[in-house]
């Protein structure tokens, strides 16, 4: 244990040393032309990404047992290109995190528990996607992608596997995909025992309509009691027209096991000329459906039931010149058959209001403020926030950039002791973000947190891009 202990501290420290000198120095001494890049493989790949390493404190005033969390974790996304030949490309990204304080696996309750704390070991290995890209490899096969990736059709499933893109003709796309399913924090991590399998086929008959149909398939092994074998079947059938410059909609309609499982329409209005842009999505959700952490998650067991609803979602966005931007939404949610009305479903909404300055008062100085209310039946809850930074503009420490704000919020709640009880919970912030040559920088934050507790959270974190 301690061995593994020691991998992610040492790959810290190495990351914090090594990457701001690497940041100055191309390798070579003060006068001498660097070196011609030699004839090999590297040549014709194209690298691109990012790489950083934080260490994240937090500390609670509990007052009868303050508690303390320690944690690191490293971060690699990586890109690379052909520069030559066919085109290929490969993409990864994962990150390695450890407790240091050893409170992973843990049974009873800890305030700062978050999912890096759900498996036994303290060291915590996790690779997101790491897949290769092959582009155009014969005629009328678009792309080739194999190796663990996500869907990018309508539903995020993550898979080990292959993709496949076809393009028979210019407004025709086939595209099918398949493999082993992935489930980074499910209760009983086996990989390979799942499957996702799916197709989908965009067709275009013209330059401003789209009509789409995709099938998912999932096969899930249920590792909670009771253990069972589950088929899922996701039918979504969708069109995206584009009626004039500045109007665009989408219908969808979606089917699970056959069944209609909800419908949306969504449109966007943009008014380039005067600095405007509105959308609007309403959306049906139809039948009783057990309430999924994420579609096709083996949680349901524990969530209950959503009941049929609807709801609409509008959100606008004003700039009001060159620095001023403005933006409201609101959203709402009711019950189809309210007489059905329970503590996990109940109508609601959403009023939201930003406004943000820049360079107003001096160039590289920002200001916003923001404020929301959100009415659930007769309870109401309230926040309100304002943020103010300044970029650097010249000297030394060009761009680099400050930010202080506090955000408060009005809770009231549902408690068994206490019906009905309020809370005021406010919260402040400072950023700090320090670039140290061209391609490696510094970010620091700091928040507290007051609500019956007192929480205190430092983020340190150093970052290259290449």
């Amino acid at each position: 244990m301690k061995s593994l202990k020691v991998l992610p501290c040492a790959v810290f420290a190495l990351m914090m040393l090594y990457l701001p000198w690497n940041a100055y120095s191309d390798g070579t001494s003060e006068g001498e032309e660097p070196a011609a890049p030699s004839a090999n493989v590297l040549e014709s790949f194209l690298f691109r990404g990012n790489m950083s390493a934080s260490y994240r404190f937090r500390h609670s005033t509990h007052p009868d047992e303050p508690w303390n969390d320690h944690d690191l974790a490293q971060e690699l996304q990586l890109n690379l290109s052909s520069t030559r030949g066919k085109s290929v490309e490969a993409s990864f990204t994962g990150s390695l995190r450890e407790d240091l304080d050893g409170n992973s696996g843990r049974t009873d309750f800890y305030a700062f528990e978050d999912i890096g704390d759900t498996t036994l070991s303290p060291v915590f290995l996790t690779v997101y996607e790491a897949q290769v890209d092959v582009k155009d490899p014969f005629p009328y096969l678009a792309r080739f992608r194999m190796g663990r990736q996500s869907g990018y059709r309508n539903e995020p499933v993550l898979f080990d596997g292959f993709s496949l893109d076809f393009t028979p003709s210019p407004m025709l796309l086939i595209t099918l995909y398949g493999g082993a399913s992935v489930h980074l924090f499910e209760v009983a991590y086996s990989w390979g025992s799942d499957l996702t399998a799916g197709a989908g086929v965009d067709f275009s008959p013209a330059a401003n309509i789209m009509v789409s149909a995709d099938y998912l398939f999932i096969k899930d092994t249920l590792s909670v009691p009771p253990e069972s074998l589950r088929f899922e079947h996701l039918l979504t059938l969708s069109s995206r027209m584009r009626f004039f410059s500045f109007l665009k909609t989408t219908v969808k309609l979606r089917l699970i096991n056959w069944a209609f499982r909800d419908s949306s329409l969504s449109t966007i209005f943009t008014f380039p000329g005067i600095d405007l842009q509105f959308s609007a999505v309403y959306a049906v959700k139809f039948g009783r459906r057990e309430e999924f952490s994420h579609e096709f998650a083996p949680y349901s067991l524990f969530l209950g039931e959503s009941l049929p609803y609807h709801s609409i979602d509008g959100k606008v966005r004003k700039l009001l010149g060159r620095h001023v931007a403005m933006d409201m939404g609101f959203f709402r949610r009711g019950l189809l058959y309210p007489e059905e009305t329970d503590p996990f479903n109940r109508k609601y909404s959403r009023m939201y209001t930003v406004i943000e300055l820049s360079d107003v008062f001096l160039k590289g100085i920002f200001f916003s403020v923001s404020g929301d209310i959100t009415l659930i039946e007769k309870k109401q809850n309230y926040s309100a926030g304002m943020e103010a930074g300044y970029v650097v503009q010249r000297s030394v420490m060009k761009d680099m950039r400050i930010h202080t704000g506090a955000y408060f919020n009005y809770y009231t709640y549902d408690d068994f002791l206490e019906p009905d009880a309020e809370e005021t919970v406010p919260t402040v912030f400072v950023k700090v973000k320090v670039p140290v040559g061209k391609s490696f920088y510094f970010r620091g934050k700091y928040e507290y947190e007051k609500a019956i507790d007192s929480y205190n959270t430092l983020k340190l974190e150093t970052v290259y891009e290449f």
